[in-house]
């Protein structure tokens, strides 16, 4: 149980991380790169702060768990 939750944070890190890569460097056709240059920015530094903020609550669940033990 202990490892497959942290096989699902890590999971859900990876896939957070893999949608907004997508949304910030894809861009629709005919969509202005200029216009959408700060949406990039913007899209980036959501995904950067949630994969963190996973991977630090992983991380927690692992020490919490050797520590029950």
């Amino acid at each position: 149980m202990k490892k497959a939750a942290i096989t699902l944070y890590a999971a859900a890190s990876a896939a957070l991380f893999a949608w907004f890569y997508y949304w910030a460097f894809y861009l629709a056709p005919g969509v202005d790169e200029k216009s959408i240059l700060d949406h990039r920015f913007v899209v980036a530094a959501y995904a950067i702060t949630w994969v963190v903020q996973l991977s630090y609550l992983s991380w927690l669940t692992a020490k919490w768990n050797a520590q029950k033990q």
